[in-house]
């Protein structure tokens, strides 16, 4: 299973310390490649993706290549 990496929003300026971390999301597409990333049996949506850790995992959040992202530029 992936490594745990949290989802976090920086939602101020730059030197602020204002950033959402974003808990939990509901899934509606990709469930199945979901169930591959996670490597879990549950078919129920809310066991997907329903901590910080799980986030990251199914969105393949990688640390090295995302970090400080811009995420309202494309």
């Amino acid at each position: 299973m992936p490594t745990n990496i949290c989802l976090n929003v920086v939602a101020g300026l730059e030197g602020q310390p204002e950033a959402v971390l974003i808990r939990a999301v509901q899934p509606v597409v990709g469930v199945d490649i979901i169930k591959g990333i996670r490597n879990i049996k549950s078919n129920k949506l809310e066991d997907m993706t329903n901590g910080p850790g799980k986030v990251g995992q199914s969105l393949a959040i990688n640390k090295e290549k995302m970090n400080g992202i811009d995420l309202t530029n494309g």
